[in-house]
């Protein structure tokens, strides 16, 4: 599948005739170039991903059935016990019923979070991950098993968007790098919204705008470990998925004035990775820290005074030892501010 699409690399996506017009590396005319490493991500894009998911032949794409097999047992095995927070049986008691009612959007957030709160509590139970991590394979994965099973969709319709969910998942992932500060459901969460939308109707317009609203709702949840609230995370990515479908397929799209929404959904999701710190997470800590702090950095004189004023306030009121450390911050070119007290 993954050398599929990279032999894919040098075809040049379709592009419907209502799209921006692009430049060679996916970004709209006169927007500002990526700074972004050559090698990734250069060779796909979404329009790409789209094409494979949805026209490949279906006997070469049925085999991720398995993990809608895996993960949805996994569901409803954790069911049986009791779980990490149990929040999949909450959702599923009378309490969450009254709250949330009986519909396909409280299904879809209880077969989630329950398959995430047996894997959490190190339950016995497998489970099919996407990009390393069986938390993404669950997200990205259950939300789409049950709209298609509460929607009446046919089997090639669950196969393909099953497709569409983890490759757009892979497809984002791959920007981010080894390591990142975002919590992964929001990438696999992106992926069941695309996976939805496609359920319900959408094209490569539709699909593109749900990525977009999931990455103008999303941005800034951070990564705090692998633990029982998990769930918690995944829930609130896979309820944001159901809403960005659904303004998606009624034309709502976030625009390229709102935040860091581009018009290309390539730039948005190149967007998301460096305000996730992306590539640059992947260096040690020090090296970003000896980078911030080398002769080399100039600072602008109101940036000096507001130090100052700060290391005297620090020092009026905390007699310990004090250490200060300058990190870039991604949204603006003065550095932060972070100080830190050891006893």
């Amino acid at each position: 599948m993954a050398a599929a699409l990279r032999n894919a690399g040098g075809v040049a996506p379709r592009q419907a005739a209502d799209e921006p017009t692009t430049t060679d590396d996916c970004r709209p005319q006169g927007t500002a170039e990526h700074a972004e490493p050559e090698s990734i991500g250069r060779r796909l894009n979404l329009r790409m991903v789209y094409d494979f998911a949805t026209t490949s032949p279906i006997d070469e794409l049925d085999f991720i059935l398995q993990a809608a097999e895996l993960n949805m047992t996994a569901s409803q095995r954790s069911l049986e016990g009791n779980y990490g927070h149990c929040l999949g049986k909450a959702l599923s008691r009378p309490m969450g019923r009254g709250i949330m009612g009986d519909n396909i959007f409280s299904h879809i957030l209880s077969a989630t979070s329950s398959a995430c709160d047996a894997r959490m509590a190190g339950a016995p139970i497998p489970v099919m991950s996407n990009s390393g991590s069986g938390n993404q394979g669950i997200c990205a994965t259950n939300p789409v098993a049950v709209f298609a099973r509460e929607n009446h969709n046919t089997r090639t319709e669950l196969v393909r968007a099953l497709m569409l969910s983890h490759l757009t998942a892979i497809y984002i992932k791959q920007h981010l790098g080894t390591l990142s500060a975002l919590c992964g459901c929001v990438v696999a969460a992106t992926g069941s919204a695309c996976g939805i939308t496609y359920l319900m109707g959408g094209d490569y317009n539709k699909v593109a705008a749900a990525v977009k609203n999931m990455i103008a709702n999303l941005t800034g949840m951070i990564c705090d470990g692998a633990k029982p609230s998990c769930a918690l995370k995944l829930t609130s990515g896979v309820s944001t998925a159901v809403l960005s479908a659904m303004l998606a397929m009624q034309g709502e799209c976030v625009s390229s004035v709102e935040g860091i929404i581009d018009d290309c959904v390539d730039c948005s999701i190149r967007n998301l990775a460096n305000r996730q710190g992306g590539h640059e997470r992947n260096r040690p800590l020090c090296a970003r820290h000896h980078d911030a702090q080398a002769p080399g950095r100039r600072r602008s004189i109101a940036d000096r005074k507001a130090l100052e004023s700060h290391r005297s306030r620090v020092r009026a009121h905390a007699p310990v030892s004090v250490t200060f450390r300058f990190f870039p911050s991604p949204l603006h070119p003065s550095p932060a501010i972070h100080c830190g007290s050891s006893d």
